[in-house]
């Protein structure tokens, strides 16, 4: 039996496959997916100031249905966790991490849409981001996760092969 999801928090490390697991699971559920890279970063890769996205970002959970993907501001973070019946948070050994976002680089070296940015300076940016979230904000995360179990449906993805059961069942 599926189980029908309204309001669904997706968060974890970078490169954990949590944008392609969102975009099944916004299909299947009939949700849809809005992803916080897009109100907080340009496509240069400079990013937003808070000021400018914490409303918009705001006004997304206020709605009666959706899928949120992705991170910024931690106190934006916690009011999501509040208004949501399903969090999901993916938590890969950070090695997998690195590992998935070495082929994403790989592939866009070699992709005809690479963007005018410096590929070298966003792969050096993006893999300290997956080693600051694993080391600084994953604690807390878990922290925060654990506040909820016993008032939503959380599901704790620890690695690629739960990730795929997770869309066998519910994409």
């Amino acid at each position: 039996m599926k189980i029908v999801m309204h309001r669904v928090v997706v968060i974890g490390n970078a490169a954990g496959g949590k944008s392609t697991m969102s975009k099944k699971l916004s299909v299947s559920q009939g949700l849809p997916l809005y992803t916080v890279d897009k109100f907080q970063w340009k496509p240069d890769m400079t990013h937003i100031p808070q000021r400018e996205l914490e409303q918009p970002l705001r006004t997304l959970t206020e709605r009666e249905h959706w899928i949120i993907d992705g991170w910024g501001p931690w106190e934006l973070i916690e009011e999501r966790f509040e208004k949501a019946d399903t969090i999901i948070l993916i938590d890969h050994p950070v090695w997998i991490h690195f590992w998935w976002a070495f082929k994403r680089l790989v592939k866009a070296i070699f992709s005809p849409k690479r963007g005018n940015y410096n590929l070298i300076v966003v792969a050096g940016r993006f893999l300290k981001i997956i080693w600051m979230i694993h080391k600084k904000a994953r604690p807390r995360l878990l922290n925060l996760v654990d506040a909820y179990r016993e008032d939503k449906r959380v599901y704790h993805i620890k690695s690629p092969r739960t990730l795929k059961d997770f869309e066998l069942r519910h994409c």
